[in-house]
């Protein structure tokens, strides 16, 4: 089994919430297990993380190796926010100087990574870390060192969050947090490592399902089959796949007449809908409707530049549908 760890919760979210994760009864929270892998939560620092890899790795021989995924500073301008890349070498800076011993993982076009003994907050302290890897964080090598100590292989993917340049940017962070957390899930299925993790998810020529479109496709699967009935039924994957559209746009095609045929009055009331709402868009309205329609209320815009618009947009909100769609929302439809 493999061993996932994250500094912080946060990182781990879209894990948490996609894989089926338990929490273990041990001897500090923050550790998980589903049937393929371990979960663990190290918290921020050398020490903390140190302290629980070891007592993890030391209790479950079954751990085979360790993946690291999380946030770290680009020390350098040629890396981007938002990118994850793969950390070849990893050091320790500590506060009386650096540590000799550094820890390298099998991946040989990966960055280097610095572990930082705090939260770089001046630009003098970026530039001195800058001498010795391009990427910042705080935890990695110590993820390198117990893992040697242990001899487990160790892998780690650095999602670079900010450009560590001496601002505090641990609350935007922590703002993006499910952003990064997906975006670091994805590249997880995207490794060789989460062969079994990928069975779990739509596999359907063609397509490509977001995390949320995933979670929505095994929703619907579920209660297709519980009502005896199979995919190829109800959708037709070939005319779908044949059609003009992206594989993100053939993917909500397939949901799309998935919930059509396990909710076909909703399917209804979505068409009713359309076909009052789309000739005032067709007018320059912008409608926005409550998502289950537990509310009767419509937001409507539009853009004013001049006269001759404010005159149009009073004349199409005198004919708009609002009670023909208020009808619609208590299930009043012409069937």
């Amino acid at each position: 089994m493999d061993l996932l760890t994250f500094a912080h919760r946060g990182e781990a979210k879209a894990f948490l919430k996609e894989l089926p994760f338990k929490p273990l009864n041990f001897a500090f929270e923050g550790l998980y297990q589903s049937n393929d892998h371990f979960l663990l939560i190290t918290g921020e620092g050398v020490q903390a993380t140190s302290e629980k890899l070891a007592a993890v790795l030391g209790a479950f021989n079954e751990i085979k190796q360790v993946l690291n995924f999380g946030v770290c500073g680009s020390l350098e301008n040629k890396f981007n926010e938002g990118e994850i890349h793969p950390i070849r070498t990893c050091y320790l800076e500590k506060k009386s100087g650096m540590e000799f011993k550094s820890f390298s993982t099998d991946i040989n076009n990966g960055i280097d990574c610095v572990s930082a003994h705090q939260r770089v907050l001046s630009i003098d302290y970026a530039k001195y870390l800058s001498h010795f890897a391009p990427l910042v964080d705080r935890e990695v090598w110590a993820i390198g060192s117990v893992s040697s100590l242990f001899k487990k292989s160790f892998y780690s993917y650095k999602y670079i969050s900010d450009h560590a340049d001496g601002e505090e940017l641990c609350q935007m962070v922590s703002l993006k947090a499910q952003e990064i957390s997906n975006t670091l899930y994805n590249h997880f299925l995207n490794l060789n490592f989460s062969e079994k993790v990928k069975n779990i998810t739509p596999e359907i020529k063609g397509t490509h399902f977001t995390i949320s479109q995933k979670r929505l496709y095994n929703s619907l699967i579920k209660k297709i089959k519980i009502k005896g009935m199979g995919l190829t039924e109800i959708v037709n994957l070939d005319k779908i796949n044949a059609l003009p559209l992206s594989p993100k746009q053939k993917a909500a095609r397939i949901l799309k007449e998935m919930e059509a045929a396990l909710f076909p009055f909703n399917e209804k009331v979505n068409l009713q809908l359309k076909n009052l709402i789309d000739p005032c868009k067709e007018q320059g309205l912008k409608i926005k409707l409550s998502k289950s329609f537990e509310q009767d209320e419509i937001e409507v815009s539009s853009v004013v530049k001049n006269d001759q618009d404010l005159a149009r947009l009073i004349d199409n909100l005198k004919k708009f549908p609002l009670n023909k769609i208020q009808k619609v929302f208590k299930g009043q439809i012409d069937v």
